[in-house]
């Protein structure tokens, strides 16, 4: 049996005398060879395209929260989008994520907070930060606890619509929503209380109809604290 060494040159003179294969397709063969290429791509595997990932695009608007004035716990904070995109919103404090898909946010707590929108296909986009404070609501009644030193609130002679407890009163903290504190305050849509609460009284908001968001930290008995609720 004739034996062929193995080059490429002897190779393919004899499949061209054999099959009188045109010398062009031979040529062909023999880059193939050379560069340990085959007809079915490198490696052996089918030749396709690479197709890199698309790149995300570009929201086309641009994001801020829109509220007047200085800030307090209880204002509406109002995402404003201004591209054609529809886009999901998230709120964020201090970089923690906080509230649900929604373009009007109430801020439970004091601090600094964002919103960012984002959309399939497109890059996230993040507003500007504004700093909401706990500024404590003119009017409210304290009643001087002589024994513990701490204060407990009540409605007093307040008319706000948005209620905020401060954590200190005269340089003591506030510690107890009295009994029937705010009982029928019907125009009271909002109350955020501090986590210095440890105790809200009987009744205390009996008949506040018109109650439809409350940032509060304290939830159950003896002094137990939780974090801050989402508005309800």
């Amino acid at each position: 049996m004739k034996k062929y060494t193995k080059n490429f040159s002897g190779a393919l003179h004899i499949i061209h005398n054999k099959f009188a294969i045109p010398n062009i397709v031979i040529i062909t063969l023999a880059l193939m060879m050379i560069l340990g290429m085959s007809a079915c791509g490198p490696a052996g595997n089918p030749s396709s395209p690479q197709n890199p990932p698309k790149a995300l695009e570009e929201l086309s608007g641009t994001i801020d929260i829109g509220a007047a004035g200085d800030l307090t716990i209880g204002m509406e904070l109002i995402a404003n989008y201004t591209g054609p995109e529809g886009v999901a919103y998230q709120w964020k404090k201090s970089g923690a994520k906080v509230g649900a898909n929604t373009k009007i946010f109430i801020p439970p707590a004091a601090g600094s907070y964002t919103v960012t929108v984002s959309a399939e296909g497109f890059k996230n986009k993040t507003s500007s930060a504004v700093t909401v404070k706990a500024e404590p609501t003119p009017g409210l009644d304290f009643t001087l606890d002589s024994i513990t030193k701490t204060y407990s609130v009540s409605k007093g002679t307040i008319t706000d619509y948005t209620v905020v407890i401060p954590a200190e009163y005269k340089g003591l903290p506030v510690t107890v929503i009295a009994d029937n504190g705010f009982a029928n305050y019907s125009g009271m849509t909002f109350i955020g209380i501090p986590d210095s609460v440890t105790s809200i009284g009987d009744n205390a908001f009996s008949g506040c109809t018109g109650l439809t968001s409350i940032a509060i930290p304290f939830v159950g008995q003896n002094g137990s604290v939780n974090p801050y609720a989402e508005p309800v």
